[in-house]
């Protein structure tokens, strides 16, 4: 008799879609929190720490959201 492993398909269903990240964020004029968010950005992304490059962008739109109402790209 075949072992479950040997009768069990083992792909996942359905695929999963990776869509094309979001544009920057744009800092909002006399705004201290996106111009630091802008920076961290920057920063993480000259050193090409993508982790701390995508923390910068999840906190500028979060920051965005609740500061701004909105959140602002190019």
């Amino acid at each position: 008799m075949p072992s479950r492993s040997e009768t069990t398909p083992t792909t996942m269903s359905p695929p999963v879609h990776v869509g094309l990240p979001l544009p920057d964020a744009v800092p909002v004029g006399g705004c201290a929190h996106c111009d630091r968010y802008e920076r961290d950005r920057d920063r993480a992304r000259a050193a090409g720490d993508w982790s701390a490059e995508s923390d910068a962008h999840v906190l500028w739109r979060w920051h965005s959201l609740r500061a701004h109402g909105w959140s602002r790209s190019v």
